[in-house]
């Protein structure tokens, strides 16, 4: 579920910015070019709801490098974008999640912008043993 939401993420970035801007999932080693964004996932947690439904939450941390002089201007204008963006993605699979607990900051010249999705997921049962059949005895005393 983690890499369906990464990629709904990635798809969704790319949709916006297309070429200029590079995106990263995995570890960025040194000499990135910026602009770039980051994306990465926090700490997840799953809840069982219902039966074999399963809630996850899923934060994640979009980290933006800007690649102009006018770094805090860029990054206001990134921001703003990333809550329209990332409001709601649309995974490959076609689904659809809203974004959560939506906020952004600054630190030492790199915006991170934090949503955490909420997926529901409905697992596969086992087959479940049936009852053989039953007789039920009466008797009137």
């Amino acid at each position: 579920m983690e890499n369906d939401i990464v990629d709904g993420i990635t798809k969704a970035i790319y949709d916006e910015y297309g070429e200029e801007c590079k995106i990263y999932t995995e570890s960025i080693e040194q000499g990135f070019k910026e602009p770039c964004f980051f994306v990465a996932v926090l700490d997840t947690e799953q809840a069982r709801i219902i039966g074999n439904r399963h809630q996850y939450n899923i934060p994640i941390d979009v980290h933006y490098f800007p690649g102009t002089k006018a770094k805090s201007e860029e990054m206001r204008k990134v921001k703003q974008a990333l809550y329209s963006i990332l409001g709601r993605i649309t995974l490959l699979n076609g689904d659809m999640l809203n974004g959560f607990q939506m906020h952004a900051e600054t630190v030492q010249d790199v915006l991170h912008f934090f949503v955490t999705y909420k997926p529901i997921v409905k697992y596969q049962q086992d087959a479940e043993e049936t009852m053989a059949a039953v007789d039920v005895g009466t008797k009137v005393r």
